[in-house]
């Protein structure tokens, strides 16, 4: 705001802490038309860089698919993607699907294209709490959310202050931290088991 000479009605201070998506939202427009060479650095930050660095570096030859399969267990990854109450899509055959680059990216940058089923919403509550999770029932009366840990919520209609899609996943990223090159593979072994 200072150094734009800019407000786009933005509340500070007592009444900043409410979700305030059009004043956001009139930010984002301003910033892409004053600096449209700006280019948002990928989520995952370092971690998702050194990984898709390592994919030409890993050797695929002699996997180890079971090591693959501990990996997919550390990295909690069946906590959201097995299941029927699983908060991301269904991997069943991801590697036939996907390149094996592009199913890296994803694993890496998952923000980085979102379905609109697997869209993230905040809520914000009339006595100001804050809640983000996906919607799995919405209806007059209110809405049930789940969290990235599992949580349900159901808040009612006139608690909701405000209700805010965003285009972002409940994956972590940074997801794949400290893995080795051997281990990639050993990884990717195991995703095209599913």
């Amino acid at each position: 705001q200072n150094n734009l000479s800019r407000s786009f009605n933005f509340q500070f201070g007592r009444d900043g802490y409410r979700l305030q998506p059009q004043p956001l939202d009139d930010w984002e427009k301003h910033l892409k038309q004053r600096y449209p060479d700006f280019v948002v650095p990928q989520s995952g930050g370092d971690v998702a860089t050194t990984v898709l660095a390592m994919l030409k570096d890993v050797s695929w030859k002699d996997p180890n698919p079971e090591n693959g399969r501990q990996l997919f267990i550390k990295f909690t990854c069946q906590k959201c993607h097995s299941g029927r109450q699983a908060l991301g899509p269904d991997l069943q055959g991801v590697a036939k699907r996907f390149t094996r680059d592009d199913l890296f990216v994803a694993i890496v940058n998952p923000d980085r294209d979102v379905s609109n089923r697997y869209v993230t919403t905040t809520v914000q509550t009339t006595s100001g709490k804050t809640y983000n999770g996906l919607i799995v029932y919405d209806s007059v009366d209110g809405l049930t959310l789940r969290d990235a840990q599992h949580n349900t919520y159901r808040i009612e209609a006139g608690d909701i202050a405000a209700r805010i899609k965003r285009r972002a996943s409940l994956m972590p990223s940074g997801l794949l931290r400290g893995i080795t090159a051997s281990e990639i593979a050993d990884l990717y072994a195991y995703l095209q088991q599913l």
